[in-house]
């Protein structure tokens, strides 16, 4: 399975998952550029879990899907015990010893994967819903010194607001990311740095071949801005639509960040 991770400086690395949230919207892709998330204001993104399943979710029925995977370390990639996974639904778990966890939920009912755990970078996901039991593959969490020390390293950074990686992931036709431009709607809305593999890359004007942990960097992101993330696709290549449906996950276009030096989102776009 794809393994969820962001990677900053040769060892930095976060993850993601999607409180009252960025939702966003995608225009057909055809080419041209593509609108395809906005931002909002964000809650406290910060759940608990006690070691296995609490809550009842949905009102005591049964749920019909459920999502597996494990968090590790991003820079030993060893399972981490004891991280929170919420769905935002009443329903969390922990990491196993291993940093396994399973969770249920609703078929066709968006969620955001906020992960987190003491010492380290809380990921908050882009919003997906399942349509049957989904793998998630590793979800890499980053310790909260390293995430500090990267985030000084950013021109002019700004801890009171949000930041958010952006994958532009490749599928169909399209074979390549490299020319794709990421940007906002609103300009002022918050900063923007490329990524050049796993470091950062402050020369670059556009997404570099195969980057997509991640692909670009957005940070001091206006917490209550209404601007759009755009992307231009690569020559040859479009933006697909939201939702875009991957097996039995399916992407909403929706997406969300939370202030401050503790959290992190991510969010996927995907040219074909």
């Amino acid at each position: 399975m794809r393994s969820h991770a962001l990677a900053f400086a040769s060892a930095f690395v976060f993850v993601w998952a999607c409180s009252d949230n960025n939702l966003g919207t995608a225009s057909s892709g055809d080419g041209g550029s593509s609108l395809v998330g906005d931002g909002g204001a964000s809650g406290d993104g910060s759940n608990s879990g006690d070691g296995g399943v609490s809550g009842d979710g949905d009102g005591g029925q049964a749920a019909n899907a459920s999502q597996n995977g494990q968090v590790v370390d991003a820079v030993s990639a060893k399972g981490i015990v004891g991280a929170s996974i919420d769905f935002g639904n009443g329903v969390t778990t922990t990491t196993d010893s291993s940093g396994n966890y399973l969770l249920p939920t609703k078929q066709s009912t968006p969620f955001n994967m906020v992960v987190t755990l003491a010492d380290y970078t809380q990921l908050i996901d882009q919003e997906w819903e399942l349509t049957g039991d989904f793998n998630a593959g590793s979800t890499r969490l980053t310790s909260s010194g390293l995430s500090n020390a990267v985030n000084g390293g950013l021109a002019d950074y700004d801890s009171t607001k949000g930041v958010l990686g952006v994958a532009v992931e490749v599928t169909g036709a399209c074979n390549d990311n490299a020319g794709a431009v990421v940007s906002l709607s609103d300009p002022s809305a918050g900063k923007i740095i490329y990524f050049k593999g796993t470091t950062p890359f402050p020369a670059g004007t556009s997404v570099q071949s195969g980057s997509i942990t991640p692909s670009a960097l957005i940070y001091n992101l206006d917490l209550a801005t209404t601007a759009k993330v755009v992307v231009t696709p690569p020559s040859g290549c479009s933006v697909a639509s939201f939702p875009f449906s991957q097996g039995t996950v399916t992407y909403t276009g929706n997406w969300k960040v939370q202030a401050g030096s503790g959290s992190t989102s991510f969010f996927r776009v995907f040219v074909q």
